[in-house]
């Protein structure tokens, strides 16, 4: 691991922890590793939370003036951005929240409520969920002027005051495999099983923590599997569990994590969490999501516990451990690799961009929650462009 990397998941990992960086770390850094940190902090959409931890540096170990001037800026900026995105939301759900339509968030804004400081998550539109009353929302929101535009078979896009909100009707892009179709009745049993919570003071509401759990590592694996993922997502895994690991009921969610084969994935970002970013050994998890074994196939592949041989062997377990470390160090190479903007891209851009795709899909085939096969047809019949209805 480069100096960089280890030093941005020190910061990170004092975000977590809620402690200050240590100095010492910083004694020998020249203007261009200062440089080096901010570019790769920006790269992995944790800006704002690095500046949170810099503040608290001793003067002779802080960042260039100018430097530190120009991250002030952009932390500044992010903050504005989500304060006013945060004010835009809150509206709309006030209005929707008088015609008894409740406005659950997802993703993004749902999760910063776990951060130190909300408004340092970034994230762009609002994602959101009516609880089963999406036409009665969107006529509602039309009625108040936004503008309700079709988007695709997962959800439709309502713009107002310049926020995109997706209004989902579903909560993944499930393609209508039977898996994808399982997950998804699994998500929609999950958030109404237990009501949602307000957010502040204000209408918007977050989906409870069991949900939250599934959720989360779905969307994420989704994202790494198809593009990759940056350590805002890991970041968001890790601030879940040390804020909601005591109200996620684990027994409940196993078995959709095994059905929709995100277990693995979901062991993965909680081995990071724990090995990298600071989440407490003292967290209420499960051994099973730590990686341990107990009772069914905590790796695929591995083995581990397979419900043909409950407990499972030492050796069995010990292998499971080896896939994960490996998979981490695939994980973090892939993550800290670069991966080309679409901003501008060309026809010829675009096509390589498939194939990077493709390959990605069969690199990391043991992770993903579908065979390559479907992944890859999936890619060509449930394209957005097609605008696919099921």
């Amino acid at each position: 691991m480069k100096k960089q990397e280890s030093t941005l998941f020190h910061l990170l990992s004092c975000v977590v922890k809620g402690t200050a960086p240590e100095a010492s770390l910083f004694a020998n850094m020249g203007a261009g590793e200062w440089d080096a940190l901010y570019q790769l902090a920006k790269e992995q959409g944790v800006t704002a939370l690095v500046f949170e931890k810099l503040e608290s540096l001793p003067a002779e170990v802080a960042p260039p003036k100018q430097l530190m001037l120009q991250w002030f800026s952009h932390t500044l900026s992010i903050g504005k951005q989500m304060e006013r995105k945060y004010l835009v939301a809150a509206d709309f759900a006030e209005r929707l929240a008088a015609a008894n339509i409740p406005v659950v968030v997802l993703k993004g804004f749902a999760i910063a409520a776990y951060y130190p400081q909300p408004l340092h998550r970034e994230c762009g539109d609002l994602d959101c969920y009516f609880m089963g009353k999406m036409a009665e929302g969107e006529a509602v929101a039309a009625s108040f002027g936004a503008v309700v535009e079709e988007a695709n078979y997962k959800h439709s896009h309502i713009k107002y005051k310049g926020l995109t909100i997706e209004n989902h009707k579903y909560f993944t892009s499930f393609n209508n495999t039977a898996r994808g179709k399982g997950t998804e009745a699994a998500l929609k049993q999950l958030i109404f099983a237990q009501a949602p919570a307000r957010w502040d003071n204000s209408a918007l509401l977050r989906p409870n923590a069991t949900f939250n759990a599934l959720f989360l590592a779905k969307h994420a694996l989704r994202h790494f599997i198809d593009e990759a993922i940056c350590l805002r997502h890991i970041m968001d895994w890790a601030l879940f569990l040390k804020a909601e690991a005591a109200n996620v009921d684990w027994q409940l969610l196993r078995p959709h994590l095994e059905s929709s084969r995100v277990l693995p994935f979901a062991q993965l970002l909680t081995r990071i969490s724990q090995r990298h970013l600071g989440l407490p050994a003292s967290t209420p998890l499960p051994d099973w999501l730590r990686g341990g074994c107990g009772g069914s196939a905590t790796v695929a592949g591995s083995g581990c516990g397979d419900g043909a041989a409950a407990a499972g062997s030492s050796a069995d377990c010990g292998d499971g451990a080896e896939r994960l470390a490996h998979w981490e160090e695939m994980l973090l190479a892939d993550t800290f690799g670069g991966h080309p903007s679409m901003a501008g891209e060309t026809f010829l851009m675009k096509c390589k961009r498939i194939l990077r795709r493709f390959r990605r899909i069969y690199r990391f085939r043991d992770l993903a929650d579908e065979t390559p096969a479907t992944l890859i047809w999936n890619a060509f019949a449930f394209s957005s462009y097609l605008h696919r209805k099921l």
